[in-house]
């Protein structure tokens, strides 16, 4: 999946990331590519939450802090 938070907001390759929806996180993914305003991630399928699936506005989660969509 492709993020909208890059180096510039802080963002490293090998963050692990919670992805939540309507206030409940739905899944898990680790950061595996960074440019400058975007990310790149592999979803953890096993952790996605049943009948759930990902979409454009969720939020972005790192260790409990929000720090975009």
């Amino acid at each position: 999946m492709v993020i909208s938070i890059g180096s510039q907001d802080g963002m490293v390759a090998g963050t692990e990331i919670s992805i939540k929806h309507n206030d409940q996180i739905i899944a898990h993914a680790k950061v595996t590519s960074v440019e400058v305003l975007t990310s790149g991630a592999d979803l953890v399928m096993s952790s996605l939450a049943p009948g759930s699936t990902v979409q454009i506005g969720d939020q972005v989660l790192v260790s409990d802090k929000e720090i975009g969509k």
